[in-house]
């Protein structure tokens, strides 16, 4: 019976994430917070990203900008990861192989500091190629074979791969940016 429901779920997913477009969501609009120094907005930041399994690869405060390197998206199955915003963003990372690189830029005006976030989604995308068969499936894109798996692409295909742009992440940009926010109002800033 929970093979049945299992089997419900993922036709589920399936559905959702292969006939689903991307919403056309407005980008996220700037937060402006105020009584607060860059260098606890700039922390706050950090903090956040941290905390939402991001490895940052750029930190500059002088210029004002936090770039992160590409993470992963979440499955369902990973619900202890929060860089999946609504539903379908779920759906679709476990379908297709997903990143997104998070980018905050700050903005000192006055006494209050404003802070952007731009998320960037790729999709790896491999060579089509065709199946000489089921007993030859499994190493279609890899070494693997009837008695052995492995999980490190050929090079031939590697070669051929690669990351595809699929726009910007808005939900997930609002959902940074209000996380930002709570974490400067809590005053877990360093």
């Amino acid at each position: 019976m929970r093979s049945f429901w299992f089997g419900i779920g993922l036709g589920w997913m399936v559905f959702a994430g292969g006939c689903a477009s991307r919403q056309q969501i407005e980008p996220a609009k700037p937060v402006c917070l105020k009584s607060v120094s860059m260098d606890q907005v700039f922390s706050a930041a950090e903090r956040t990203l941290v905390k939402m399994q991001f490895s940052i690869e750029k930190a500059d405060p002088k210029v004002g900008q936090i770039i992160t390197f590409p993470l992963r998206g979440a499955q369902f199955f990973e619900f202890w990861r929060a860089d999946n915003a609504v539903a379908l963003d779920t759906a679709e990372a476990s379908l297709h192989s997903l990143q997104r690189i998070a980018e905050i830029r700050f903005e000192s005006e006055g006494e209050q500091v404003c802070l952007n976030c731009r998320v960037l989604v790729r999709r790896l995308s491999l060579p089509d190629r065709p199946l000489e068969g089921m007993s030859r499936a499994g190493g279609l894109f890899t070494d693997s074979g009837t008695r052995s798996q492995s999980l490190q692409m050929r090079k031939d295909v590697l070669a051929q791969a690669e990351w595809i742009y699929l726009g910007t992440d808005p939900a997930l940009e609002a959902k940074i940016l209000r996380a930002i926010q709570e974490t400067v109002q809590r005053g877990e800033t360093g």
